[in-house]
Parts: structure tokens; sequence; C-alpha cells
């Protein structure tokens, strides 16, 4: 009885949406100024900052999630849902779902609402319009500067 209460408590707690975007500026090089903005939702975090010379936004979950590829879900406003094979990192806890369309995933993460993103028995909701800040335009120098 305990553990299914349990787990309707967590899941209502992991759909619940983000808090607004965070804007960090941090000085990659002594002459070169970065950006990174990051989106808080219970469960992930979405983060969105240039890697490798083009704007990326990456997915960093609270736990382990797996580890190589993942079956991954996403779905932005009320626009179709999107079924691909993610990457994931070494530690398990950070996904990429754009790798190949990075910087036109920015851009409709920029006009959209809000992302939906599930992989196996975990979703997270993301608020991309809350707070006071927008997702800013990032102008990624060439790689490797």
């Amino acid at each position: 009885m305990k553990k299914h209460a349990l787990l309707i408590a967590l899941s209502a707690t992991i759909v619940s949406p983000a808090f607004g975007w965070e804007i960090h500026q941090f000085k990659s090089r002594p002459e070169r100024t970065e950006i990174l903005a990051e989106l808080r939702s219970v469960g992930a975090t979405l983060y969105v900052g240039c890697i490798n010379g083009e704007a990326m936004p990456v997915l960093e979950f609270d736990m382990r999630i797996g580890s190589a590829g993942i079956d991954v879900s996403y779905r932005l406003d009320d626009g179709p849902i999107i079924r691909r094979n993610a990457g994931v990192s070494q530690d398990g806890r950070y996904l990429w779902i754009w790798q190949l369309d990075a910087n036109e995933a920015v851009e409709r993460l920029r006009n959209a609402r809000r992302l939906r993103v599930s992989l196996r028995d975990i979703t997270v909701d993301f608020d991309l319009s809350k707070g006071h800040r927008e997702l800013p335009n990032f102008r990624c120098a060439p790689f490797p500067v």
C-alpha cells in the first residue's frame, strides 16, 4: 500500500512544470565569455549552450537513466509526438535528443511554450514560457577556437 502511494506521489511530482530560464555567463578562456541557459523541472534540467561550435540542448536527469542509446519521445506544445533513439552520457545522466538537428531544436524550443520528454517510466515537463527570461539567441564561435 505504501509503495503504491509513493509511486503515485512520484508520478505527480515528475510531471510538474519547470520554474523559468536561468541565464549564466562564464569565462571559458580569458578572452571569451560563454552563455548557458538552464531550465529546471522536477527530475531533470534542460541546458542550452554552445558545444562544438553550435547551440545544443542537453538534458540532465537527477538519476541514472541508462547507458548508450535509449528510446525517448518528446513533444513541443500540442505538436506531434516525436520518437527517436537518443545518446546517453557515460555516467548515464545526460541525454542528447537532438544530436543531428541541434540548431533547429534550439529555435523550436525558443518558439514553444512547453516541452514534454518521456523515456521508459519517466516523464518530465518543462514550461518554456515561465519566468521573466527567454531563451537567448546563441552566437557560437566556430570549433575549435
